[in-house]
């Protein structure tokens, strides 16, 4: 329009938004129409319309379970605990004969680049897991050889590793082990020398010596189990700070009977926290229960037992992956004992087999998928239960070996596990001098022992890894990609102008918000 003029014009602009949703993406695409469109006169779609579009494509989610329907198949070993002299012998003086060295179990470390073993002779020895062995279908097992050995002054009780060991972080690769009449110590798992020491005491200035350990989930407190209380030192901190725990009082004689008490009276020889972050830990105790513990406030809250079991005294407490299920092994009992946490205390909901009619501690472990827990028994055997699916149900039943199998620890990332086997075996003679004890041993390689073969692989007092196989399982998903097209009318403005001279509209100038 040309010229000046003071008439005042009214139009009415549309503006109108499409917006598009697809249910597999989160992006929305924003489509505004040109406003030259309307005015024009097109017809945009209707405001507040959807038009859906079903586009139907089938996926898959895979993932991988062990499958111990075939027996795995072994890919190292190590047999260098069946020595002659026990190293670690209370008296110096005293050598005893080949044979009566013999493992305590061995667990990998949290990384999976090593496995650590424990062993009659007080000594825990480091392997580095070379992980090119499990794709390697054609070779040969090897025979492992320990690249750092500690050991203790007397009889180690437990031993575990730091939750948060990396072999990228030196300042988190290192073990702690409790050990007769010693303090805890923790040693650098690079070069076997002692870090720190953490020493418990009793209320009167007296050394107490813990028999079980256990560091919390985050790594920043290690639970040491003593008798009647579990202590708690920060793991940053090794020293003679520490917090205590009690998990029972000693019964108190009176004129009428004995008091009666609640808690866990006894050694605590086995300590496991539960993996949901909760707080709750639990304590096996040679008195043949098992106790939860609340970290946040000390507090106990419960004690679980087995009228019916005729088990001995808790050797090994273990939760399953997601935290519901308890489980239990303890000495002299051919069974190992399942609780519902999360539903009942009061109960135990299976019964686990394996024979046992020692005292040995036999361990077992659960796979990383949280599926099946494998266990040895002294018999040779090894037994995998169903604990996911089916919870007790005997998945397989494999006769492996002619000793116990004290040992069972997975690896946390490959398809591998360790069997470590032996027990303890009373010799028929002491020998106290050197020369008799070389004639000895002269005689023993006379008698069928081939001390140079190093592929003889014997059942007696070895490590065993095995690689087990996978099953790769398909869930197929039925998805509905849907198209969402909408246009919805944002705003309707009246612009008013007041055409004071030659003015031309620019519609490109026009806000439409």
């Amino acid at each position: 329009m040309e010229g000046e003029s003071n008439e005042l014009i009214t139009e009415e602009v549309t503006t109108i938004t499409t917006t598009t949703t697809t249910t597999t993406s989160t992006t929305i695409q924003e489509e505004s129409i040109p406003l030259e469109q309307v005015l024009e006169g097109e017809q945009p779609i209707d405001p507040n319309t959807t038009q859906t579009i079903d586009n139907a494509s089938t996926n898959y989610t895979y993932y991988y379970t062990p499958d111990f329907t075939t027996p795995p198949q072994l890919v190292c070993y190590s047999n260098e605990f069946d020595e002659a002299n026990a190293e670690g012998s209370s008296s110096s003086s005293k050598k005893i004969i080949r044979g009566t060295n013999f493992l305590k179990g061995s667990k990998f470390s949290p990384d999976g680049t090593c496995l650590l073993s424990c062993s009659e002779d007080n000594s825990l020895r480091l392997f580095e897991i070379d992980q090119s062995m499990v794709y390697n279908e054609n070779a040969h097992p090897t025979n492992l050889k320990s690249v750092l050995k500690v050991s203790e002054a007397g009889t180690i009780y437990d031993y575990c590793w730091y939750p948060k060991m990396s072999s990228q972080d030196s300042s988190s690769s290192f073990f702690v082990s409790t050990s007769r009449s010693s303090p805890v110590h923790m040693w650098d798992a690079f070069n076997g020398k002692l870090k720190g020491s953490y020493l418990p005491y009793l209320h009167a200035d007296e050394f107490c010596y813990v028999y079980s350990m256990c560091f919390d989930l985050q790594g920043e407190k290690l639970y040491c189990g003593g008798e009647n209380r579990v202590i708690v030192f920060q793991t940053s901190d090794p020293s003679s700070n520490f917090q205590v725990i009690k998990t029972g009082a000693k019964k108190r004689k009176t004129t009428k009977a004995w008091d009666n008490f609640t808690g866990q009276l006894g050694i605590i020889s086995s300590i496991s926290f539960s993996p949901d972050y909760s707080g709750m830990f639990a304590c096996g105790c040679y008195n043949k229960t098992v106790g939860l513990y609340d970290s946040k406030n000390n507090n106990t809250i419960a004690i679980l037992s087995d009228a019916q079991s005729t088990m001995g005294g808790v050797t090994q407490v273990h939760w399953g992956k997601d935290g519901k299920y308890l489980f239990a092994g303890a000495r002299k009992s051919n069974e190992i004992l399942v609780w519902d946490v999360r539903a009942d205390l009061e109960n135990v909901v299976a019964r686990l087999q394996r024979p046992l009619s020692s005292n040995q501690r036999l361990y077992f472990d659960i796979d990383p998928t949280g599926n099946y827990l494998v266990t040895g028994d002294q018999e040779g055997n090894i037994w995998v239960y169903d604990i996911y699916n089916d919870l007790g149900k005997l998945v397989a039943h494999i006769p492996q070996f002619q000793d116990t199998i004290n040992g069972v620890s997975f690896h946390p990332t490959l398809p591998i596990l360790s069997l470590s086997t032996g027990q303890r075996k009373y010799p028929n003679k002491y020998i106290d001098n050197d020369e008799d004890f070389k004639k000895d041993k002269k005689d023993e390689n006379s008698n069928n022992y081939n001390n140079n073969n190093d592929n003889l692989i014997t059942n007696a007092n070895t490590i065993q890894i095995f690689k087990y196989n996978q099953t790769i399982n398909y869930i197929p998903t039925q998805t509905e990609t849907q198209t969402t097209v909408t246009t919805t009318e944002i705003t309707s403005t009246m612009i008013e102008t007041e055409i004071q001279s030659a003015y031309i509209i620019d519609n490109s100038n026009l806000d439409p918000s």
